[in-house]
């Protein structure tokens, strides 16, 4: 029965670091349109095979990573209060680093919209429905 325990924890400890390499990752930079690091970025990392997204905020606006993830298609959605949300498809492959690098322009000019309406003459009605 003790050989049997040892022999588990024997087979644990060999299997733990292959189930680590059976991932990869995602890393990259989120600049503004200057070309600076941005801060206070949140990014949702989903996938269909994902039953909900993982939330990631990278700490601080150098080169961020999101590791260990299962290969598969994913979908990066990136916001900041300031800036337009922007998305990216990543594709991790088992053991590699995947990069996606995200500018982000601010929400002031990019998300300006103008709606024209036309005014009516005063002596128009409009036709009867048919």
């Amino acid at each position: 029965m003790n050989r049997r325990i040892w022999s588990s924890i024997a087979l644990i400890i060999v299997a733990l670091p292959a189930a680590a390499q059976q991932t990869g990752s995602i890393t990259g930079k989120v600049t503004g349109k200057s070309g600076q690091g941005l801060a206070g970025v949140r990014i949702n990392v989903t996938a269909k095979f994902c039953p909900s997204p993982a939330r990631w905020s990278p700490p601080t606006t150098a080169n961020s990573a999101c590791p260990s993830l299962p290969p598969g298609e994913y979908v990066l959605t990136f916001t900041h209060q300031d800036k337009v949300p922007q998305k990216r498809a990543a594709s991790v492959v088992l053991g590699q680093n995947t990069t996606a690098n995200v500018m982000m322009p601010d929400a002031s000019v990019a998300g300006t919209q103008v709606e024209v309406v036309p005014r009516r003459p005063p002596w128009w009605t409009p036709p009867p429905p048919s």
